[in-house]
């Protein structure tokens, strides 16, 4: 594919990326209501480029978990986008994003990934060339690790017993972002677009847990 969308809302940032052959261009918000910018964003950049989004290949987007508005503001724009134009689509989880993206920043296989969801819990995984089962967790009940192993996301910040539980002392705030989700499906997930409109759905950790429990 040479022509794609990619979108990404799931934490208190929000960013879009269109890649045109080679090309990418990007655009970036921040701040806890960025989501809202979303759909001027895509586009601006498809007026940028000169392009228009019946001309697209597909749609990647993170799914989540991550901020329960801005995974929503994000499948929804997804969701517009792919019916207005019938273009295949494809959702990636936003800690998956964040360990391949961590990988290649920081020069470090083994990834941590810990992204606040507030309520005292974390969204937890483990990245190593792939992504572990995504978790649901209280800081505590976080594993123990290797030293070879770094951590990312907002929860490391948030939660001091994160570290001294996991035994990581090298963390780093990260989040996910387009560039990083566009680079992510060119390597490893270009023959998985779906022109299927049901499986745009959003991933939230804390609605599969409380569900478990009843």
């Amino acid at each position: 594919m040479n022509k794609v969308l990619a979108i990404d809302s799931c934490s208190n940032n929000c960013s879009v990326s269109l890649l045109i052959d080679s090309e990418v261009v990007s655009r970036f918000e921040s701040g806890v209501k960025s989501s809202s910018y979303l759909l001027p964003m895509c586009e601006s950049l498809l007026k940028e480029s000169c392009l228009k989004l019946t001309q697209l290949e597909g749609v990647v987007y993170t799914k989540g978990p991550g901020s329960f508005t801005g995974v929503r503001m994000g499948v929804a724009c997804v969701q517009g986008l792919a019916l207005a134009a019938n273009l295949p689509t494809l959702g990636i989880s936003s800690l998956e994003v964040m360990g391949y993206g961590a990988t290649k920043k920081f020069k470090k296989q083994k990834i941590a990934i810990g992204l606040d969801a507030r309520m005292g819990e974390v969204y937890w995984a483990l990245y190593d060339n792939k992504i572990s089962k995504e978790l649901l967790l209280k800081p505590n009940d976080a594993p123990e690790l290797s030293n070879d192993f770094i951590g990312v996301g907002s929860a490391w910040l948030e939660y001091e017993e994160l570290s001294k539980i996991t035994k990581i002392d090298n963390f780093f705030d990260y989040s996910p972002n387009a560039n990083d989700l566009l680079s992510l499906v060119r390597e490893k997930y270009s023959d998985k677009f779906s022109l299927d409109l049901g499986i745009i759905q959003p991933t939230y950790l804390r609605n599969k847990v409380a569900e478990v429990k009843k």
